[in-house]
């Protein structure tokens, strides 16, 4: 996972040679044909970057990045330099939240509320959470379409998420 400002940050390159590549293409890439992934990201602005920016010769323009390994979430729905999170409607009555932190994180809670009645259909709060082999995910039954997950950090509203639809 990377994220970044996007206020400053416009885009990214990102290059891959794709999925269990040809031995060929392996070794044109890398110099052998054992090595089955390659991916390149690139940070940086973009093509387009008189779009957003001009910088006279001795300005200069920064900002910070996150980069992290994300897993057993599915996909991705929002990420942040804490933890990334999907929030999906797996069926026309249920939703699984999956979350996975990058580092230790403290005092998150998650609120899942039907936005017609305002009811709670789930709530968790995390005293602390880790990467670990085994984050749990989490079924709800019965969430409507205009249901809404809720994340706190510290006690401050970090972000609202609408159930994604799988294709």
């Amino acid at each position: 996972m990377r994220v970044f400002p996007e206020d400053i940050h416009p885009g990214c390159n990102i290059w891959t040679w794709g999925f269990d590549p040809s031995p060929e293409t392996r070794k044109r890439f890398s110099g052998t044909d054992t090595c089955r992934g390659y991916v390149e990201m690139w940070g940086g602005i973009t093509r387009g970057f008189e779009e957003y920016y001009t910088l006279n010769p001795g300005d200069s323009l920064s900002w910070t990045e996150w980069m992290y390994p994300f897993h057993q979430t599915k996909g991705l729905h929002y990420a942040n330099r804490d933890f990334t999170v999907t929030f999906t409607r797996i069926s026309d009555e249920k939703s699984v939240f999956r979350l996975c932190p990058s580092r230790v994180v403290s005092d998150t809670e998650v609120i899942i509320v039907n936005t017609d009645t305002d009811s709670t259909l789930f709530h968790i709060q995390y005293e602390s959470l880790f990467p670990s082999e085994n984050i749990p995910s989490f079924t709800i039954d019965k969430t409507p379409v205009d249901a809404v997950c809720i994340i706190y950090q510290n006690g401050t509203e970090i972000v609202r998420l609408h159930p994604r639809i799988l294709n």
